[in-house]
């Protein structure tokens, strides 16, 4: 009787997988057909997604959806419009598990998404993946630079897809109420605890939704009472004032408590001459490489 460990077992199927995507990126270098190319970067995407589940190496999960990309960018497979479409949506699913693994995923998210054919590709397709979206650039501060963006697509997509974590940037963003922005923080809690990719980030993501409502919510008003502040962070008054106290000694804002009279006083709030410099460089750097690619499909046409 001959007995195979599990640990053996799974270092043999572990083994197969980094063959077969091995396989797969040499075939990719050899083969000139482009349509088999298509399937190989295919075969590949999937056994690195597969073998970064095994050994959390998304960094190599991402390359391989990097090639995907580039080869559905390039179409030098001849694919149709609809065709294309539908491989991009496919791309930003099978993605997902790239973009809540990898330790710089939701950045390397926001900036797929904000491509001109990936962001028609989800509106066209997907309008549900604009939960992620909208997930993303709030869990990143680097990325808020996007946050125009993203408002302006959930306005045009309100009558396709709604959901509590859109609705809650819409009421915060666009509507300004915050009431409401508090109610459906409550069921983003409750959507994302059964979300797949969302479940084991809903504590972060509360946490950058609390600050927002902070900073949204101060920067229209002076002084804000900080009972009635603690009431819209879903937090008791002395959970709260200690919360504030270390948010505006961490993310630099011009604030102050003052205990005896129970509010928040605010100073004038000002983003520095290099966050917006660094922000127009990233959403210039998007736009330029969605108009190259716009460039290079034209002239291969």
């Amino acid at each position: 009787c001959h007995m195979i460990s599990i640990t053996t077992h799974s270092k043999t199927h572990q083994f197969g997988i980094n063959g077969s995507t091995t396989r797969f990126s040499r075939f990719i270098l050899l083969e000139h057909n482009y349509a088999r190319t298509l399937a190989a970067a295919w075969g590949r995407f999937g056994a690195a997604i597969v073998t970064a589940g095994m050994d959390n190496q998304w960094q190599h999960a991402h390359s391989a959806l990097l090639a995907l990309k580039e080869v559905l960018d390039t179409n030098k497979s001849g694919l149709s419009p609809f065709n294309l479409v539908q491989q991009r949506t496919w791309l930003m699913h099978w993605g997902l598990f790239v973009f809540f693994n990898h330790p710089s995923g939701r950045s390397l998210l926001v900036d797929l998404f904000m491509q001109e054919p990936y962001l028609n590709a989800v509106q066209t397709n997907a309008p549900h993946l604009l939960r992620y979206f909208a997930v993303a650039v709030l869990a990143n501060r680097d990325r808020r630079s996007a946050l125009k963006e993203l408002i302006r697509t959930l306005k045009q997509e309100v009558y396709q897809y709604q959901d509590p974590v859109t609705e809650f940037v819409m009421y915060l963003y666009s509507q300004y109420n915050f009431d409401k922005a508090h109610e459906m923080l409550s069921l983003c809690q409750e959507v994302m605890e059964t979300d797949y990719f969302l479940c084991h980030g809903r504590d972060a993501f509360v946490q950058n939704a609390r600050q927002v409502i902070f900073e949204m919510y101060c920067r229209l008003h002076s002084a804000v009472d900080l009972q009635s502040l603690a009431t819209k962070l879903m937090m008791d008054r002395d959970d709260a004032e200690k919360w504030i106290v270390d948010l505006v000694s961490t993310a630099n804002l011009n604030a102050r408590i003052d205990s005896a009279a129970g509010v928040v006083v605010m100073g004038l709030q000002h983003r520095s001459v290099l966050d917006q410099m660094m922000d127009t460089a990233r959403f210039l750097a998007i736009r330029t490489l969605t108009i190259a690619d716009a460039v290079i499909a034209t002239a291969e046409a």
